[in-house]
């Protein structure tokens, strides 16, 4: 084999993705919990607007609402890589 194969099946151990099976095993999870989490948030914007704002003029910033915002941004991505890192079991390096 040559040096650059040699890193590539490396890495692929290194991830856990060895075989095929494997790969597609964790792909197929991958998807499943995409489609569930995307199921559920649909689900709740459907459950809870009761209508749609349409606003034509342009708005000033609101600060408070753009950290809240922000947080909630940051606390979604926090619990993807957790069950990114712990259910799913991926790595990044």
């Amino acid at each position: 084999m040559t040096d650059r194969a040699n890193r590539f099946e490396t890495l692929m151990k290194q991830v856990g993705l060895e075989t095929v099976a494997t790969t597609l095993r964790r792909l197929a999870v991958l998807t499943l919990v995409f489609a569930v989490v995307s199921t559920v948030c649909l689900g709740l914007v459907k459950s809870t607007a009761s209508r749609t704002i349409r606003r034509r003029e342009p708005r000033s910033a609101d600060t408070a609402r753009l950290l809240q915002e922000a947080g909630l941004h940051l606390i979604i991505i926090g619990s993807a890589t957790f069950l990114g890192r712990k259910v799913l079991r991926l790595r990044l390096r």
